[in-house]
């Protein structure tokens, strides 16, 4: 009976992950129209796809206002892989080994910050199916500019294993911050030709 339940439970959680992709750049056409003080930025998150391990079932990028505390959770990127059979990528854009995937920020004109990165993994337990969260600094600082829609850069998450011993590792991660304009205002041009980027 145990092991019945267990299979209706990994099963159960297939079929929902299926339907939870989420793919940030979705949203930039809904959030692209400007009103009295707002602005807009548009950037990447990458992701290196050598170590198909090493990805997570969810990702939730936070940023604030700089100044202000950390207590808005509803300021964040979201993004949800593709995780039928297995994790897998389905980027916008496939550079080399990178996946990326763009994003949009629309807010009032000021200085901010991504500030947080918190992943998601489902793992086996003894008592079945859980979560793993693990919440990752980071400080990445942008400015929003008013009426304007500006190209950030992209964010590299960068995962390594540190190995304990010859088969015993742990994660360890970092940030890239890099200056991409010749590739990414082409592709976002291409994906959103009506948006006037600067």
């Amino acid at each position: 009976m145990k092991t019945k339940t267990t299979i209706f439970f990994i099963i159960l959680l297939v079929f929902s992950s299926c339907t939870a992709v989420k793919i940030p750049s979705e949203r930039i056409y809904l959030d692209s129209n400007l009103t009295n003080n707002e602005g807009m930025i548009l950037g990447c998150f990458s992701f290196d796809m050598t170590d198909n391990n090493s990805i997570k079932n969810s990702y939730d990028f936070y940023f604030k206002k700089i100044g202000q505390n950390d207590n808005n959770l509803n300021d964040k990127i979201s993004l949800v892989p593709p995780q039928f059979a297995a994790l897998t990528h389905k980027p916008d854009l496939i550079d080399g080994n990178n996946a990326i995937y763009y994003f949009g920020i629309k807010k009032e004109q000021g200085k901010y910050m991504f500030y947080a990165l918190n992943t998601k993994e489902t793992v086996g337990t003894g008592m079945g199916i859980g979560n793993m969260d693990e919440l990752i600094k980071m400080e990445t600082p942008f400015e929003i500019e008013k009426n304007k829609i500006k190209y950030l850069g992209e964010i590299k998450f960068i995962a390594t294993k540190n190995y304990i011993k010859e088969k015993t590792f742990e994660w360890k991660y970092s940030f890239e911050f890099n200056n991409k304009s010749e590739r990414d205002l082409k592709k976002l041009n291409e994906l959103f030709p009506n948006l006037k980027i600067e």
